[in-house]
């Protein structure tokens, strides 16, 4: 665990991917064909890092906790692959002008390679901070950077397309929102209360003392408003609730609704929220009367009724990690009364979406994975604002981030590492460095 068993070009090297990792990230709306820049990355780190354990017989996860971490990864991984294979059997439904990569079995098979790229730069950046712990100080400073650098391009970009200027990140429905590196603001506003909660983590837990934190946390809350992301204020909710469980301290939920009421009011945001139930009230009427609306034929509007029907056809397999979209024109779901999608379909609901791919047996194991974070974390006794970072990929895929968006697992990744680095060394981190000979603070 020392440091001084990690060489200076070493440290390099872990400093440079963690850089590369942060600011490649956010770019979940560049894409090379379908293909995320970060995956491209990631898969090359991954094939190395498997060089490496090959060429260490095995001794390259080194201790007993990241083989643990380990172990649960890729028992996860060898269980989504088993029911991809035994859902194979299933008769799909491509849309017409599907190309092959995607129909069946190449969708389950580019997700699972997709969540083995993920499962790996977990493992890599946990082990990289066990083998130099004040490594995660400067992996937190990368994905801080990047949050502040993706911010500032939203917020120039809203400003421009004011003037009719469109640089890509903002655009105009009903009103401007600023979406950054995102498809849309919805999930921009999910990605930033990762950098808002990290950015709390870094100044109060290893008490760093930048005169630039009240600056940044001003450029990352006026992004977030401008987002008028309602997935980003739902996921605040919930994750200051979970921190007010764990402080038994009501006082933080008034403060979160003291910050949130003003981009609530200013984008009309509770309309918004109502929209969704709305939709559902009378939907067979509205289809009827515009069956041509986007709003109602695919996405979530769709997948919250197919959804459930998928689950209660195949409720112990699923219908295989990936194929939602294959079976989104089954005639069995569709009953005659949703129309048949002419294009790639995505449900759209986030976690509750794999019920559907996984069974609830498979599902119920995704949460189990998902929440190990909070687990070490409490284990270890850190701090709650710690516990709540740990517990912000499960909720974050709750609100509709996709599984197979990098920075909820480098989040989590962040988490594992401070609590094993705590439990090593039986203290926090703030109380020493690898070398064991001053705090874990920054003036930077």
């Amino acid at each position: 665990m020392s440091g001084s068993t990690v060489s200076p070009a070493s440290r390099i090297t872990y400093a440079k991917f963690m850089a590369f990792v942060c600011l490649l990230c956010p770019l979940t709306n560049f894409k090379i064909g379908d293909i995320q820049p970060l995956e491209i990355f990631g898969a090359s780190i991954l094939l190395i890092t498997f060089g490496l354990f090959v060429r260490n017989s095995g001794r390259y996860l080194e201790t007993a906790e990241n083989w643990a971490i380990a172990k649960l990864y890729f028992g996860f991984f060898l269980g989504v692959t088993i029911i991809s294979l035994v859902d194979y059997r299933l008769q799909t439904f491509p849309p017409r002008d599907a190309d092959i990569l995607k129909t069946a079995p190449f969708t389950s098979i580019a997700r699972l390679i997709q969540l083995l790229i993920e499962l790996g730069l977990v493992l890599f950046v946990v082990r990289a901070i066990t083998r130099w712990p004040a490594l995660l100080h400067t992996l937190i400073q990368y994905y801080i950077l990047a949050g502040v650098v993706c911010a500032v391009y939203a917020l120039i970009s809203w400003i421009l397309i004011l003037g009719g200027i469109d640089i890509g990140g903002a655009y105009i429905v009903d009103f401007p929102r600023a979406r950054g590196t995102f498809v849309e603001g919805g999930p921009l506003g999910v990605y930033l209360v990762s950098v808002l909660l990290i950015l709390i983590v870094y100044r109060y837990e290893l008490r760093s003392r930048s005169r630039a934190f009240w600056p940044i946390i001003m450029i990352l809350l006026c992004a977030f408003a401008l987002s008028a992301s309602k997935a980003g204020v739902l996921l605040s909710l919930v994750l200051v609730g979970y921190f007010s469980v764990l402080k038994r301290k009501v006082r933080y939920i008034v403060l979160v609704l003291a910050l949130l009421i003003p981009p609530l009011v200013a984008f009309d945001m509770v309309n918004g929220l109502q929209g969704y139930l709305v939709s559902y009230a009378d939907y067979e009427q509205k289809l009827a009367d515009d069956p041509d609306d986007v709003n109602l034929t695919t996405g979530r509007a769709v997948a919250i009724i197919l959804v459930p029907l998928m689950t209660a056809a195949h409720p112990w397999t699923g219908v295989g990690f990936g194929n939602y979209s294959l079976q989104r024109n089954n005639p069995e779901f569709l009953e005659g009364l949703i129309p048949e999608s002419k294009g790639w379909d995505l449900p759209g609901l986030g976690l509750v979406s794999y019920i559907a791919e996984l069974g609830v047996p498979g599902f119920l194991l995704l949460c189990w994975v998902l929440w190990a974070p909070v687990r070490m974390l409490r284990k270890a006794h850190a701090a709650p604002i710690v516990c709540v970072l740990g517990s912000y990929q499960l909720f974050a895929h709750l609100f509709g981030v996709q599984l197979n968006f990098a920075y909820p697992w480098l989040v989590s990744a962040i988490g594992i590492g401070y609590g094993l680095v705590m439990q090593r060394s039986g203290s926090s981190l703030v109380s020493q460095d690898a070398q064991g000979n001053r705090p874990y603070t920054s003036n930077a």
